[in-house]
């Protein structure tokens, strides 16, 4: 089994994140802005 999609949820958001990055950045979004973007939307999720 794939240990990132099996162990604590901090391994599972941390992999979603760098997905999510990648895909962004692949359809040309600049990479600092989808980082950027990526850490905006966990910390609007913990309700900073």
């Amino acid at each position: 089994m794939d240990d990132e999609m099996t162990g604590p949820v901090p391994g599972f958001a941390a992999l979603f994140a760098k997905g999510t990055i990648t895909y962004a950045e692949a359809r040309g979004i600049d990479p600092e802005v989808a980082d950027r973007s990526m850490r905006q939307l966990f910390l609007a999720a913990r309700g900073r």
